[in-house]
């Protein structure tokens, strides 16, 4: 639409580096009767882009300085923050969109006119706003929440939806939304055109791992899993793995290594490695293969040698290993599922995925995995996922400490789902009781596995609350007996762990974290401990690192919360110390009243509450 030579209000700064074809755009904007300024620098400074004071910045990512990609998105990323400008970014490099999430709109080239004259308008009808942090109203939180467990399969429960707010409330800053529904609105208009359901979800799904990250299933990968299947294949030759929800990457390349290493009669099969994820950004990373030293915390140092470049700080993959995965974006949910012709996996690595979906989703994807495997074929999942009440189209093995699901031969008799409902009341367990609710004549060695863990459950209950009102001796015996009856109870595990912290004992605190987390890697508690061992040991950096995992699993986890609070107070970032702090008070607004908040030395709600507020307050008077 030409609108000749007439002149707009909208002041458009055009940062480029020279190209030919930024000519091309410049005339484009002032026939459409736009004031176009022009830098062209290798050096685009913040201050000099926002002294233009322009309405709007296009800005070619060749013109920022930095001699790598990632150091331009370092600059792109201080840009934004610090002149809160609407920037549309252009880039040759069409992934690049679901890595700069914080730019308006972005890019590639050659160039959409209609959509950038789209952009253009939309900003001379609704400047950007930059969005105040909120929580979210029931009915806005209810939209948020069917829309994406429509589309996605992922659940947002009321509980945690302090990361969805955090990973909306980015896009509300990147697009100008002003609030949560106006946001809603853009999300279904753009859903698709501009990949904007794709862009939140890389800010919804947590991608943090490492490599041989679970040392059991590695065993049972190494010294089972294979060999079986190595035996099923040896006339086909061929061998077909799938790593389902890869995030960045150090699971597929993981597996790809273990292959190279104990199995070199492979040399002449046809192995295939298919990867896929949700997130855009973490298939970027998988793809480049290059990881800092927190991601191969776990990785010994002959295969360090043999499968990675040292790069500075970083370690690249091999490319030849590299060339053996496929990485692929996939939704579970909705997406065509990845399709070998003629053939059928043998082994599919689905670990930590399906904790983000309901039961109904679940069955859905579990039956699907089914039907992608060969018969004998094996499924891995998370320490804490399980296919009970989900699939009987499996069977379980323990091997090498490890729980694996192989597909049956044949499927079984179909039979009508179960339904979710209410757990049944566990039975009575026939014991006599006296004084101290010791069951007579019934020790450790003779309860019934029921009896056990129901004794073990009743002594940890009562070490709790010897432990909230800091009666530690006691607290330890409890803890004590509770591990003799259950060895793996979480928590006493930790109430272990914190008790050694408390006397000062970090390594006897860590070899009982350790064990906890070995049982169930995805339990906040844990990590909050270990945040707790670490700042005992004087790392307050990994034990921040550590605080923030265990909120990324529970949000409102207020403790570890208001350690964080603590930390940024005494470092002196007291924006963020203000940040956390109402999020205390916004997590303690939705507990119980008179609810005993745990970890916090016996302090109710109204108490932790009244403390934070005076806290909030004292902060408030500093400038």
């Amino acid at each position: 639409m030409n609108r000749g030579q007439a002149t707009n209000q909208l002041r458009i700064l055009l940062v480029s580096s020279g190209a030919p074809w930024v000519d091309t755009l410049s005339n484009w904007l002032r026939v459409h009767g736009y004031t176009v300024d022009r830098l062209t620098t290798r050096a685009a400074d913040p201050y000099a882009l926002q002294a233009t004071q322009p309405d709007l910045i296009l800005l070619d990512l060749e013109a920022l300085s930095g001699s790598s990609l990632l150091e331009r998105l370092r600059v792109l990323e201080r840009l934004t923050s610090f002149a809160q400008l609407p920037v549309i970014a252009i880039a040759p490099d069409v992934t690049l969109e679901f890595e700069l999430l914080d730019v308006y709109d972005f890019l590639s080239q050659p160039l959409n006119y209609d959509r950038l004259l789209a952009n253009i308008r939309r900003l001379e009808q609704t400047p950007p706003v930059r969005p105040e942090t909120s929580e979210l109203t029931d009915a806005q939180w209810e939209r948020y929440h069917h829309h994406l467990s429509l589309h996605t399969g992922l659940q947002f429960t009321r509980r945690n939806s302090v990361l969805l707010e955090r990973g909306l409330h980015r896009r509300m800053c990147a697009v100008g939304a002003a609030d949560y529904d106006i946001y809603y609105r853009y999300l279904t208009r753009f859903a698709d055109s501009r990949n904007e359901l794709k862009k939140l979800l890389s800010l919804l799904t947590v991608g943090e791992t490492t490599f041989f990250r679970y040392k059991n299933h590695r065993e049972a990968f190494v010294r089972y899993m294979l060999p079986d299947l190595i035996a099923q294949r040896r006339r086909s030759r061929n061998l077909r793995i799938w790593s389902a929800g890869c995030s960045t990457g150090e699971e597929p390349y993981g597996i790809a290594m273990l292959l190279q290493e104990h199995f070199p009669e492979l040399a002449g099969w046809d192995v295939q490695i298919v990867a896929t994820d949700i997130n855009k950004r973490a298939l970027r990373a998988a793809r480049e293969g290059i990881y800092g030293r927190r991601a191969l915390r776990m990785v010994e140092e002959p295969y360090l040698s043999r499968y990675f470049a040292r790069l500075g700080e970083l370690h690249v993959v091999d490319p030849q290993l590299r060339q053996r995965i496929s990485f692929n974006y996939l939704n579970l949910k909705e997406s065509d599922w990845p399709e070998i012709p003629s053939e059928h996996f043998d082994l599919i690595f689905c670990r930590n995925v399906m904790i983000y979906f309901d039961l109904a989703t679940t069955r859905q994807i579990v039956d699907r995995f089914a039907n992608a495997l060969r018969p004998g074929g094996f499924l891995l999942l998370g320490h804490a996922e399980t296919l009970q009440n989900v699939s009987d189209r499996f069977q379980r093995l323990h091997r090498e400490r490890a729980f694996l699901y192989q597909l049956q031969e044949s499927p079984p008799r179909p039979v009508a789902p179960k339904l979710p409902s209410e757990p049944a009341a566990p039975a009575p367990v026939a014991t006599t009781v006296v004084p101290g609710n010791q069951a007579v004549g019934a020790s450790p060695a003779t309860m019934g596995t029921g009896a056990r863990n129901l004794r073990a459950e009743q002594l940890f209950q009562r070490a709790q609350t010897d432990f909230t009102y800091e009666r530690f001796a006691e607290a330890q015996e409890k803890y004590t007996e509770t591990l003799a009856l259950q060895p793996d109870h979480q928590g006493a595990l930790i109430g272990m762990g914190l008790l050694n912290a408390n006397n000062g004992d970090a390594a006897g605190a860590r070899l009982f974290c350790e064990q906890a987390i070995t049982v169930n890697d995805l339990f906040p508690d844990s990590y909050f401990l270990l945040g707790l061992i670490l700042e005992l040991e004087g790392d307050a950096i990994q034990a921040v690192k550590e605080m923030e995992k265990a909120l990324w699993l529970s949000p409102c986890f207020i403790v570890p919360r208001h350690a964080l609070f603590r930390h940024h107070r005494r470092v002196g970032d007291l924006r963020a110390a203000r940040r956390e702090l109402v999020n205390v008070i916004r997590c303690l607004e939705k507990e119980r009243p008179a609810t005993i908040i745990p970890y916090s030395g016996g302090l109710s709600r109204e108490v932790f509450l009244e403390n934070c507020r005076a806290d909030l307050s004292r902060l408030s008077e500093i400038p």
